[in-house]
């Protein structure tokens, strides 16, 4: 009797301990600091070392403050560690459900959606899309490995393509309208489902890759690409020589406002260029390249020209009041049939344009002329490869004088081949992008 008299005298200091050491201790473990509808495995850890500790603190003040440690004060404590840690979670786990409850029930009608493969990167996107706002609605995945058949992945159902369940069937009964894609790699191996995308007008999207640096929120899933269908896998570069060689230096980029001559500048800029100088005759293009530009590199030294390759008076005064030290020339007419009915405009660009502008880079001591072809050159069969051989054979021909002796110069004249650019103006990608959002191909 005497020892449980002594336990109730010392209840106002039990209560004064356990408020003051939960405020403590969830302070220090910052329990506070997550936001309760995004609670995780990591706020829960939080919680119970909070708990924990309060569990030792009172312990202490029981060998401290009390002459008689028994059974009753540790009943206290474990059922005090126990409770707060339970309405702790609960109210978290309540919290949650209720928030995506009341989210949905407020969401417009969303796509339903299934997530194609089984990895990380497919349940860290399928995790993403259940917490955030979005159109989408994740049924589940779709796997072509029996092996998977019978899990279930972060509560979402798992569901096999094999000849029992076919597409056809399972996609008839769940209703499904989207496919998330993962990687190109799984497009170009399944072409069974990307087919019955297309045909069935099924929203085909794709992720871009995610490095560790990037969360899914600065992302967006985008439509498939015919690109993203063609076998054509990027190439890695060692940077370190092109550095050394561009850094410091002025580069002018002709036709700078067309489809090679813009990604050549997007790329150049990412060197420490002294100056890139943007030569077209668009004016408009021009200046959406050059606010592009300007805007993803402000610390770059970025000249637009509007210009003409054609015109010899205003290609010598420019490169006389900037010298560069490098021309990339990507100026001229590439589009075949509209070549084949103006074959004299033709001529005129990719010939005697690229004469012109291959004369003042000698005149006036450039150190490189990169002549931007085609693989069309090779064998030519059009009015356009036509032009653009002869181009090549008019550079080349200067570099060989130089090295010869028979012309007096420094200019290194160099040709490079591009094939199909995809996705360019007049290539084929487009008008094949067309047809499928027509239903066909």
């Amino acid at each position: 009797m005497i020892n449980i008299s002594i336990h109730f005298n010392q209840q106002r200091y039990i209560l004064l301990i356990a408020v003051i050491s939960s405020i403590v201790w969830t302070g220090i473990c910052k329990t506070y600091e997550g936001i309760i509808r995004y609670s995780t495995l990591v706020e829960l850890t939080r919680i119970i070392y909070a708990m924990l500790l309060k569990a030792l603190t009172f312990v202490l003040f029981a060998y401290i403050t009390l002459d008689y440690i028994g059974l009753f004060i540790y009943s206290i404590i474990i059922t005090d560690f126990i409770s707060s840690v339970f309405l702790l979670m609960c109210t978290r786990i309540l919290t949650v459900n209720f928030y995506y409850h009341l989210l949905q029930l407020l969401k417009k009608p969303r796509q339903a959606t299934l997530i194609y493969g089984i990895s990380e990167r497919g349940i860290s996107l399928a995790n993403y899309l259940r917490s955030e706002n979005n159109p989408y609605n994740v049924f589940g995945f779709i796997t072509r490995k029996p092996e998977n058949k019978k899990y279930r992945l972060v509560g979402y159902q798992i569901y096999l393509i094999d000849e029992e369940n076919s597409l056809r069937k399972l996609f008839s009964t769940l209703k499904v309208n989207c496919i998330l894609f993962l990687s190109q790699t799984d497009l170009r191996n399944d072409e069974e489902i990307v087919q019955y995308g297309l045909e069935n007008h099924i929203c085909l999207r794709i992720a871009p890759f995610l490095t560790e640096q990037t969360q899914w929120s600065k992302i967006q899933l985008r439509n498939i690409q015919i690109e993203d269908l063609l076998s054509q896998e990027e190439i890695n570069i060692d940077l370190d020589n092109i550095r050394n060689e561009l850094s410091g230096s002025v580069i002018m980029v002709t036709g700078a406002a067309g489809s090679i001559g813009s990604e050549l500048c997007r790329q150049l800029c990412c060197f420490n260029l002294k100056q890139l100088i943007l030569f077209d005759f668009s004016e408009t293009a021009t200046y959406e390249v050059d606010m592009e530009l300007k805007k993803r590199f402000p610390d770059r030294s970025i000249l637009p020209i509007i210009g003409d390759v054609r015109n010899r008076d205003r290609v010598e005064s420019q490169t006389r009041l900037y010298h560069p030290d490098i021309i990339f020339h990507a100026a001229a007419y590439k589009h075949v049939p509209m070549m084949e009915k103006y074959p004299c405009e033709a001529v005129r660009t990719n010939v005697l344009g690229t004469s012109i502008m291959a004369d003042t880079a000698l005149k006036y001591g450039v150190k490189k002329f990169i002549m931007i072809s085609t693989d069309k050159a090779v064998n030519p069969s059009s009015v356009m490869g036509a032009t653009k051989r002869l181009a090549e054979m008019y550079v080349q021909s200067l570099g060989s004088a130089i090295q010869e002796g028979n012309i007096i110069g420094k200019t290194s004249f160099i040709t490079t081949r591009f094939g199909n650019v995809l996705g360019s103006n007049g290539s084929v990608i487009p008008l094949f992008r067309q047809q499928i959002m027509e239903g066909g191909l």
